[in-house]
């Protein structure tokens, strides 16, 4: 249940500085930068020489070719150019770092002025016009370039050059219509050089008492310069006692809420400002701070990863009066007995009146003055939900308040009315399972009554910890899965600590009379959904966000992609749409929150990536102590964030861009080793995607050694092989001591892998090994061929069979050198390539090409497409469809257009051929390229759906909801008006009615056909961000 809450709090500026990023830059270290202005829209002016007399803070250290901290005022498009020489031409080499272009929204590093960009990052409202906001820039010997915020652990961009630039000149620009100023050649943070650039000097100022402190709180001593957060507000709900209810015989339990607001900046002393203690400002003049709402499930322990944000509103002319502290209590004294937790809680909390402190006064309106509640969702760790209610108690009933907070009331207390909150705190129901059968207690055999007592004793114990670490323990196993107490007991399997998984049994399956419709038994069938992340960038049909995922049609769901920084730290590589730290989306607690309802999906991380490049891992797996700074940031992300384990995807060792060579092989092996011993310590899963073709993997990979990856941008060479296998038995090692999972990637085909892997040591530590079985041929080639055929196609002629591409040879391949099948998730395409021919005559497979087809609307790349782009190309215009009957793929041609693509048909047999080989499940690239929005009519997520019937899964779908109104929890309305309402494809709002919208299709005649929807209650639909939004942020001209 959702509610929202308004609080008022007091509006604090800091003296003489401003905050960004945890940094503050004060306005002494402004004095030591030196300044340029930017008036004449995108012209870099002047050039600076790097290596000029009067440059006191550009830093050269050992590791870095260039660094530089500055500061930027600016609305939007500061743009910062680093070159080899003055003036350079649209065809010289350069870094251009775009800053808040689009409108402030995205940030870009160039490799040549206006074009050619290789890295980007969403980054709403990074600058700002009324302060300076500070970044660093720097670049590194091995080619690793960085911009970031000033004093953040992530950079907001990174890229690496194979041939990083000689940087010896730096200018700046900004936009048309864009004033922007720069400050650069700042100290480093931390630096003692007190050396001023002449010409900033601080102005003395003649203003009065309350002037001076307006402007000590407010302003500061520099221009433009406005007030910055200095605190959070915290709420943390922490149980504190134990009650049992002797009336009703229920589990019950205290809570106690604590909220402290300490604030150090506002302890001055009164007569520095003649006894000025108190202002007065209109609504505008005060920033407004955020309250967060901490969750807990641990005794006292704030989790502060995941704040819900309540924002902070108040109306008219205000009066505030400050002290130092705040806080707030709240206990239920119904029951005194210590026993167990109870299903339901009840507490109060009350807001004093700030004049109990320091006789200081501060007046909160009444009910009907205040803007509503703010969404609060999800607290404790999802298991519990919380429902708030608020009244305002006048002055003349506040004495009876004070009963409850456990206070005695006095004079101040009754001076004005007051905020009353209740909060009432509900385990969900769907959280944990509880079935007795009283019958039997009375059996006589004493095995059968012990195993019933166990069995009892672990269902009271589902609700703590205590019952991961008995259900380890191998006697627990064998007691708890006998089969005659399966058919009598209904467990759950809540926090049943995969037993199964100990037993290694198939015929674990809950019995038909279990009324608790609760069954023992695992998936066998394991369907691990890669989704990626870029795609909620997508327009129209195209957006894909979190709300879209339907977690009923996968086992494993893994969110792509995150990096890796120079010293081996796990970071996200989209911080606004990852993580919640300033405003961001945070996505990371939206994916893990699909758990909710569905108690058997796991959520993986995956890390690398193709984009990630090579060099970074080969550095990082042949460093003992970069591989140990990768293994715990990995295992604390997904602790902060609730993910159940990794997925590596190193793309490839060995290859590419490689530092070690072929000793990547051995790395990687170590690395798991590692990964796997850390994992298992939390009951994390360790999996890998690798190549699978065997040119790659006999180089990537010691294939039995991973399931215990080498060209690219590879360092170290054919050393990546075994220090990939070092890390993940490092990964390994720690993996186990927490439970988690650990799996990789790898190339499928034997010409990477070959090259890649040691196939035997990776896998003795892997759970999953993810061969990426598509790929295979694509619009590099010369030729047409195949994205993922199953067998030797029909234009592939006497070419030995061990020289193709193809599904088959790849899984044959991989476990004939030492790959455990039941290891082994088969990768499957949602998506296709695209090709151009050199002859519309010469159409088959092998055909000429001249290179990269089509692009798709949405995934707007040449050579790819995504089925749910392809399919509506099919039904609206002309296309000779064939199907390869040998290698049991589908193509299609229209003039020189070619697609090699999948439909349900060949997920299907490849579904079947797998599971003929005794694999352990099915992978795919990726969900969101699937017709999930059910365009072309076959229902939504018509592959993913053909896979897991090919399984022999059946699907319950459920609507999945969360804190943010999208379009995907919308129903469709009765009465479909005209087509005149549709203009253009997609989505298009209601001019009849704002809490409706159309999504427009077209049919094969290309006529629009509107598909009226109506938004969930009480939202409104936003024409600019395309989905449901609240009414306040909605503009609205229906009448």
């Amino acid at each position: 249940m959702i509610r929202k809450i308004v609080l008022f709090v007091i509006y604090i500026w800091i003296n003489n500085n401003f905050v960004f990023a945890n940094y503050t830059f004060t306005y002494d270290m402004a004095l030591r930068c030196k300044e340029h202005i930017c008036r004449h829209g995108y012209v870099y002016e002047t050039y600076y020489r790097v290596d000029s007399v009067d440059r006191r803070h550009l830093k050269i250290e050992a590791e870095l070719i260039f660094e530089m901290h500055l500061a930027i005022l600016a609305g939007s498009n500061g743009h910062i150019l680093l070159s080899t020489v003055p003036q350079p031409s649209t065809n010289d080499p350069v870094y251009e770092i775009v800053i808040g272009g689009g409108s402030n929204r995205f940030t870009e590093l160039r490799r040549n002025l206006r074009r050619n960009a290789r890295a980007s990052s969403k980054t709403v409202g990074i600058l700002s016009a009324i302060e300076f906001r500070p970044f660093y820039i720097k670049i590194y010997k091995d080619g690793l370039i960085e911009f970031g915020k000033e004093n953040e652990v992530l950079p907001v961009l990174s890229y690496f050059d194979m041939n990083p630039l000689p940087v010896k000149y730096f200018s700046f620009a900004a936009w048309n219509g864009v004033e922007a100023k720069f400050l650069y050649d700042c100290p480093a943070p931390g630096s003692n050089d007190t050396s001023a650039t002449p010409n900033s000097e601080a102005v003395e100022r003649n203003e009065t008492s309350s002037d001076s402190l307006k402007t000590s709180l407010l302003m500061g001593r520099m221009p433009n310069l406005p007030p910055t957060q200095q605190m959070n507000v915290k709420l943390g709900i922490k149980v504190t006692s134990l009650f049992y209810n002797a009336l009703d015989a229920k589990l019950t339990t205290g809570l106690s809420v604590f909220m402290s607001w300490m604030d150090d900046s506002m302890a001055w002393n009164p007569t520095k400002f003649n006894g000025t203690t108190s202002l007065t400002f209109r609504q505008g003049q005060i920033w407004s701070p955020t309250f967060f709402v901490f969750n807990s499930d641990d005794l006292g322990m704030l989790d502060t990863n995941n704040p819900d944000h309540i924002w902070m509103v108040y109306s008219g002319e205000a009066v505030f009066h400050f002290q130092t502290t705040i806080y707030t209590w709240c206990v239920d004294y119904s029951t005194n007995l210590n026993r167990w937790p109870r299903d339901e809680y009840n507490c109060s909390i009350v807001i004093q009146p700030w004049d109990t402190y320091e006789q200081i006064f501060l007046s909160i309106p009444k009910l009907e003055e205040m803007d509503g509640f703010t969404d609060i969702d999800d607290v404790i760790q999802n298991e519990w939900e919380l429902d708030i209610q608020q009244n305002v108690v006048s002055a003349k009933t506040w004495s009876n308040i004070g009963a409850i907070i456990g206070t005695s009331t006095n004079d101040s207390m009754t001076t004005s009315d007051k905020l009353f909150i209740k909060m009432n705190l509900k385990r969900r129901a769907s959280s944990y399972n509880i079935v007795f059968y009283t019958p039997l207690l009375v059996v006589l055999y004493t095995t059968v009554l012990v195993g019933a007592l166990i069995a009892i004793v672990i269902h009271v114990l589902l609700m703590t910890e205590m019952a991961d670490r008995i259900c380890k323990k191998p006697f627990m196993s064998t007691i708890l899965f006998q089969r005659w107490l399966r058919i009598l007991f209904c467990l759950p399997e809540i926090k049943l600590c995969r037993i199964y998984e100990t037993l290694g049994e198939s015929n674990l399956t809950a019995e038909e009379d279990c009324d608790s419709g609760v069954g023992l038994a695992p998936r066998l069938e394991l369907v691990l959904c890669y989704y990626g992340t870029w795609a909620t960038y997508r327009p129209s049909l195209g957006k894909f966000d979190v709300e879209n995922i339907d977690p009923n049609l996968c086992t494993h769901l893994v969110y792509s992609f995150v990096g890796i920084n120079t010293q081996g730290t796990v970071i996200s590589l989209d911080p606004y749409l990852d993580l919640p730290d300033n405003w961001g989306r945070d996505n990371f607690a939206k994916f893990n929150a699909l758990k909710i309802g569905t108690p058997n999906l796991k959520t993986l991380l995956a890390v690398g990536g193709w984009n990630e490049g090579s060099a970074k891992y080969s550095r990082m797996v042949a460093s003992s102590i970069l591989r140990r700074n990768f293994i715990t940031s990995a295992i604390k992300m997904m602790q902060d964030y609730g993910f159940d384990g990794l997925n590596l995807d190193w793309e490839y060792p060995n290859r590419r861009d490689t530092v070690n060579g072929p000793a990547d092989i051995q790395n990687f092996v170590q690395l798991v080793k590692e990964l796997r011993t850390e994992f298992d310590k939390y009951g994390f899963e360790l999996s890998a995607a690798v190549a699978a073709v065997e040119a790659v993997a006999v180089q990537a990979y010691d294939i039995p050694g991973i399931s215990k990856k080498k060209k690219r941008d590879t360092v170290n060479g054919p050393a990546d092989i075994q220090n990939f296998v070092q890390l993940v038995k490092e990964l390994r090692t720690e993996f186990d001591k927490y439970g988690f999972e650990l799996s990789a990637a790898v190339a499928a085909v034997e010409a990477v892998a070959v090259q890649a892997y040691d196939i035997p040591g990776i896998s003795k530590y892997l759970d999953h090994i993810g061969l990426m079985t598509y790929d295979l041929y694509g619009p590099w080639d010369p030729v047409t061929g195949h994205n993922s055929p199953l067998h030797k196609g029909e234009g592939d002629g006497n070419i030995p069979r061990e020289q193709l591409y193809t599904v088959d040879v790849a899984l044959d391949y991989w476990i004939k050198n030492g790959c455990p099948p039941e290891k082994i998730i088969l990768g499957l395409p949602l998506y296709g390539h695209t090709f151009t021919l050199v002859n519309a005559d010469e159409s088959g497979l092998r055909a000429p090409s001249s290179g990269a087809g089509l692009a798709g609307p949405y995934t707007s790349t040449n050579g790819i497409i995504g089925y749910n782009e392809f399919c509506v190309k099919l039904q609206r215009e002309t296309w000779n469809v064939r199907y390869d009957s040998l290698a049991q793929v589908p193509y299609a041609v229209q003039n020189r257009n070619w697609v090699s693509y999948d439909d349900t048909g060949s997920l299907t047999a490849k579904v079947q051929y797998g599971l003929g080989k005794n694999i352990g499940g099915i992978m795919v690239w990726s969900i969101e390229t699937d017709d999930f929005r059910n365009v072309c009519g076959k229902g939504k997520f018509p592959l993913l759906n053909a896979i897991n019937k090919a399984l022999g899964i059946n699907i319950t779908t459920t609507t999945t909801t969360t804190t943010t109104p999208t379009v995907s929890t919308t129903t469709k309305a009765p009465n479909t008006p005209s087509e005149s309402v549709c203009k253009s494809e997609g989505p298009t709002a209601d001019p009849m009615d704002c809490t409706s919208f159309y999504i427009c299709t077209v049919d094969p005649s290309g006529k629009f056909i509107p598909h009226k929807f109506k938004c969930p209650s009480n939202l409104y639909w936003d024409k600019n961000n395309l989905y449901c939004n609240y009414p306040e942020l909605v503009e609205c001209n229906v009448k």
